[in-house]
């Protein structure tokens, strides 16, 4: 139950926050899911990390070699996912992404949302918010 009530505020929170928001809300989306892999159990394990170094999508650990398979970040990635789990609303504004840099990343946190969540379904606002944001 304090699990629940834990995603139940941060979720409540978050919509509340889009609600009133007029501007700066381009990374919502990401900043939104990839914050939310706290509350699931499968944050990205960002301590340690260091430049240069590939994101094992399954693992969910940055690693110095390229995994053997294609579930990964390239470093160009990679060092962008402790920036996003740092980031607030209040201030995600200030973290400018391209629109291609923004579609991969998405792209990204849905195939891992789908490794670490069997059930998760494909996403069909998937193709919503890349043509939105």
């Amino acid at each position: 139950e304090p699990a629940n009530r834990s995603i139940f505020e941060y979720v409540a929170s978050s919509i509340e926050w889009l609600d009133v928001c007029n501007e700066g809300f381009a990374n919502f989306h990401l900043v939104f899911l990839m914050r939310l892999t706290r509350f699931l159990g499968f944050m990205p394990n960002v301590e340690g990390m260091k430049e240069g170094e590939w994101f094992d999508l399954r693992t969910a650990d940055f690693v110095a070699e390229q995994p053997l398979h294609n579930d990964t970040l390239t470093p160009a990635y990679a060092i962008l996912i402790p920036k996003l789990l740092r980031l607030r609303y209040g201030t995600m504004r200030l973290f400018r992404f391209r629109g291609t840099e923004r579609s991969q990343l998405l792209s990204y946190i849905n195939l891992y949302y789908r490794l670490h969540l069997p059930d998760f379904p494909e996403l069909k606002s998937f193709s919503v918010l890349k043509e939105l944001f």
